[in-house]
């Protein structure tokens, strides 16, 4: 039978679980237990090494699940991801820790693959009401289960930057109850954020501010909600703020980017894009974003690098084949943009801009049934999108069919009174009429 270990890896997201995450490590640091919690971004190989050296050298591994945690684990590269299988792999204990109100089963869609394992985990739930009655089940049942998985020692170049690490993270203050109630109102606002209520999210978001000024995400996200809202100068103070308190931030640099995109202000969404690939050159998001800039700019090679980048980096990004397929449209390649269209339509059926435009490429082929059977669906996905009835009224005008041509140029007109091709077509067919 194994020896009991007392030595513990602690999993988080930041954004999501930075104070639960501290109160559970100095629990155990004062309750003896050796216990390694990064404490810095992951940005170099060599604390990617360390970190799942580390890993491979506890006993216990303890993953922290909240709302704002779950919802990037389908990705490959994640690395909170990466952190689990790794400890899978070496069979470590690994347990589930549930805490701002957090429900297991909310989670179990994204525990594909390797991940799939934790379902059939014990999981231990913590709430900063019942939080010492917690700590008391994880040290006395949790941590007692043996492990048979071979411990590894850390590697004598490593030992410095491990100390550090854990020295650094048994120095900071201990989270109060502000801070710690603060992060239940973060992932709230988070969960509801998911669920498309932008409002609920900001007013969960608020909530975090006022028990914690300081607390950088909570500004981030509530600056993405706003600017959802359509609410863009709301939007640019929030994020402002959140790259003054966490200038690291990458995600903080994609969301301005976002917003200054949308208002038009293509070089700032530029310059934002850039500043968040500088800081995390394996996200996919920025590249896809800045790709979109680019083809509004007419740079249409950047778009095309940017877009094929980002699914290099992410071959499940519906909306970069999309862009991809977008660039290869206009430059004629309209196969190839069909077969990117087809990629962003089975990755995510919702998305009626692929339709539309997959029926423009159709279009461009001749084949003029099957673009329409693609607007159909648009218009079913997105009444309100004028592209899509003006792309169907032109495919019914070149099949000669000029009485639903011009039904479809009304309603594209009726959306948009701008839109001039579809007033011009219009005119053609009821010229072909008389």
């Amino acid at each position: 039978m194994p020896k009991e270990e007392k030595t513990v890896f602690i999993s988080y997201r930041r954004a999501a679980s930075r104070y639960a995450a501290r109160a559970i490590f100095q629990h155990l640091r004062q309750e003896s237990y050796d216990v390694f919690m990064d404490v810095k971004s992951i940005a170099s190989e060599d604390f990617a090494r360390i970190t799942l050296g580390e890993i491979a050298a506890r006993a216990h591994f303890l993953v922290l699940l909240a709302s704002g945690t779950v919802d990037l684990l389908e990705k490959p590269d994640d690395w909170l991801r990466i952190e689990i299988e790794h400890a899978l792999k070496f069979k470590r204990n690994v347990i589930p820790i549930l805490h701002s109100g957090y429900i297991f089963t909310e989670a179990e869609p994204h525990l594909t693959g390797k991940l799939r394992k934790l379902k059939k985990l014990n999981t231990l739930t913590v709430s900063n009401e019942y939080f010492e009655a917690a700590m008391d089940r994880l040290c006395s049942e949790n941590l007692k289960i043996p492990v048979y998985g071979k411990l590894k020692s850390t590697a004598e170049e490593d030992c410095q930057e491990v100390e550090w690490n854990i020295e650094t993270a048994a120095q900071e203050h201990a989270p109060s109850p502000e801070q710690l109630t603060a992060e239940d109102h973060f992932n709230k606002g988070y969960q509801k954020g998911v669920e498309g209520n932008f409002i609920g999210a900001i007013m969960e978001f608020s909530h975090t501010i006022q028990l914690d000024s300081q607390f950088s995400f909570a500004y981030a996200m509530r600056g993405a909600a706003y600017g959802k809202l359509g609410k863009p100068r709301k939007a640019i103070s929030d994020l402002d703020k959140a790259i003054q308190l966490d200038p690291q931030d990458s995600v903080a640099y994609d969301n301005r980017g976002y917003v200054s995109y949308n208002l038009g202000e293509y070089r700032k969404a530029i310059q934002d894009y850039d500043k968040a690939i500088q800081l995390n050159p394996r996200d996919p998001v920025p590249y896809n974003n800045r790709g979109f800039v680019y083809y509004d700019l007419g740079e249409h090679r950047k778009a095309f690098q940017d877009h094929d980048k980002a699914i290099q980096l992410d071959s499940q990004n519906a909306s970069a084949y999309s862009g991809r397929g977008t660039v290869y449209l206009l430059l004629g390649k309209h196969r190839k943009a069909i077969k990117d269209f087809d990629k962003a339509i089975k990755l995510d059926p919702r998305y009626a801009t692929v339709y539309s435009n997959r029926g423009a490429a159709y279009g461009n082929l001749g084949k003029h049934r099957k673009a329409i059977e693609d607007y159909d669906k648009a218009i079913q996905l997105d009444p309100q999108e004028d592209s899509a009835y003006t792309g169907r009224g032109y495919a019914f005008y070149l099949l000669g069919e000029h009485r639903k041509a011009i039904k479809d140029f009304e309603k594209a007109l009726k959306l948009n009174p701008d839109n001039i091709f579809a007033e011009n077509k219009k005119e053609l067919a009821e010229e072909a009429l008389k």
